[in-house]
């Protein structure tokens, strides 16, 4: 599923929401939301989508900066999710990560000539097959979190648990630019 089609779908599960809250699309972002005070922006991960390991994406927030990324300072979604929210995410991440079917052989000896000549290419498979072992270790705030997906149902449940935790997150950070 290529970013469009993510961003479709979250954009089909989150814009109501949005729209309800006031917010308006944001210009120069593929897909985002902003108030005027709150800018919510999502991001694909940068590697793009594998026929095995499906992708990710980030929720980005922003306070007080105009509606383009990174303009300033950006914080993501882990940030504000409580213990239990944290581990909600990470039964979600599983939950993708189960259904998901390692390589065939083939593949993975075509990654292992593609990083033969890497400084160590015994790690950059490792991290290839990091992708199929669920999470064992409860996620922090301060990790770095993508939301992992494989298809659109996997999209779905990332909004669903989206508009759980979007009211509690907008409030908090329109109530932080209002202190300012």
């Amino acid at each position: 599923m290529k970013s469009v089609e993510l961003y479709r779908h979250l954009r089909a599960g989150l814009g109501e929401w949005f729209r309800g809250q006031g917010f308006k699309k944001a210009p120069r972002v593929q897909l985002g939301w902003h108030d005027g005070t709150v800018f919510v922006w999502f991001q694909c991960d940068q590697w793009g989508w594998d026929q095995y390991a499906g992708s990710s994406f980030f929720v980005n927030f922003q306070v007080g900066a105009s509606p383009e990324p990174w303009s300033g300072p950006t914080e993501r979604l882990q940030r504000f999710l409580t213990d239990l929210e944290l581990e909600e995410l990470r039964r979600l991440q599983n939950e993708v990560i189960r259904r998901l079917r390692l390589p065939p052989r083939e593949y993975i000896e075509a990654f292992k000539a593609a990083t033969v000549k890497s400084s160590d290419p015994g790690l950059m498979l490792d991290g290839l097959l990091l992708q199929f072992r669920p999470i064992e270790q409860p996620y922090r705030q301060q990790q770095d979190v993508s939301l992992r997906y494989f298809d659109p149902a996997d999209v779905q449940h990332w909004a669903s648990f989206l508009l759980g935790v979007l009211p509690c997150i907008v409030g908090d950070l329109r109530g932080q630019a209002s202190e300012a």
